[in-house]
């Protein structure tokens, strides 16, 4: 009786293991809003994301990487990640060294452990009346995980081509990224940061963050 009872018992551990191990190595969405900042002119449309790295966890699925459209809303775009999600000190490493310094990171310093980190080149398209150009920004580093004041999934972002801004303002951090379409160019990219709802947008606006 008692060999039978603890063989239930090891059966259920057994279970419960294997059930957290399928969890863990689980393929999930991630989505990043992309918007335009609102309050001129100009626009930004046609996001796309050309990935030439997505990097992940040991022994975590990955997919793809690409702008879904029209999730919640018509035009509106989402850069989406197909990955597992398990956070390491290993991808941390890996967006700093993407990156190229903390002052490429948009909150001036590196996450301690992340889930994933994709790298590649952000392009959209601007727009003016009925003028429009495409644009594009080369080694954009996007990566996912590491909480930070208490909010979780934060999403952290970066790039060779791109600075911190020292601008302080509550509930947005800002960066500013110099085009490589069009290097005499700069954009101005703010993460809202006041709300967990917010916490996976990110705004374009053409020109230097400025207050």
């Amino acid at each position: 009786m008692q060999s039978k009872f603890i063989k239930h018992v090891i059966g259920l551990l057994l279970i419960i293991l294997c059930t957290q191990l399928y969890a863990k190595k689980k393929m999930r969405y991630h989505d990043i809003l992309l918007v335009n900042a609102g309050g001129s002119p100009i626009s930004f449309t046609n996001f796309k994301f050309l990935s030439d790295g997505l990097y992940v966890s040991k022994d975590q699925p990955k997919g793809k990487v690409y702008v879904k459209v029209g999730i919640d809303a018509d035009n509106n775009y989402y850069l989406r990640v197909h990955s597992g999600k398990h956070q390491t000190s290993a991808i941390a490493d890996k967006f700093k060294q993407l990156v190229g310094g903390e002052s490429h990171s948009l909150l001036g310093h590196y996450p301690e452990k992340l889930n994933f980190v994709v790298s590649g080149t952000l392009e959209m398209t601007m727009k003016k009346g009925n003028f429009s150009k495409p644009i594009y920004i080369k080694n954009f580093v996007i990566g996912h995980g590491h909480h930070y004041s208490n909010i979780p999934n934060k999403w952290w972002i970066g790039g060779v081509n791109c600075t911190a801004s020292k601008i302080e303002s509550k509930g947005k951090a800002y960066m500013t990224c110099k085009l490589s379409s069009d290097p005499a160019l700069k954009m101005c990219i703010v993460r809202l940061t006041d709300d967990v709802a917010d916490w996976s947008t990110l705004s374009f606006s053409l020109g230097e963050c400025k207050k």
